[in-house]
């Protein structure tokens, strides 16, 4: 996976995804609202042209550290996962 941060400000982000589709994008962004920032959608303008852009907005609180935190929680559910499906295949 290959990301360029477009874009950087104080409360705002603006991340671009090469081969990169909606489902990991969705993940990303629902995640995000779980962070509760103020703003997390991305953009795609053609489905096979262009790559998407992740934009995330905050007011309060800075939106690299929401992303942290968006993808740490996101390791940890895939972590669990992988876990229960270990033990499922034992039974």
């Amino acid at each position: 996976m290959e990301i360029k941060i477009v874009g950087k400000g104080k409360n705002k982000l603006r991340i671009e995804f090469e081969d990169e589709g909606h489902t990991f994008l969705n993940l990303l962004r629902k995640s995000l609202w779980d962070q509760k920032v103020d703003y997390a959608a991305y953009e795609k303008i053609h489905p096979f042209l262009g790559k998407p852009i992740l934009i995330v907005e905050t007011k309060k609180k800075d939106p690299t550290n929401a992303l942290k935190a968006a993808t740490r929680e996101i390791a940890n559910e895939a972590k669990e996962f992988r876990d229960e499906f270990i033990r499922a295949l034992k039974k």
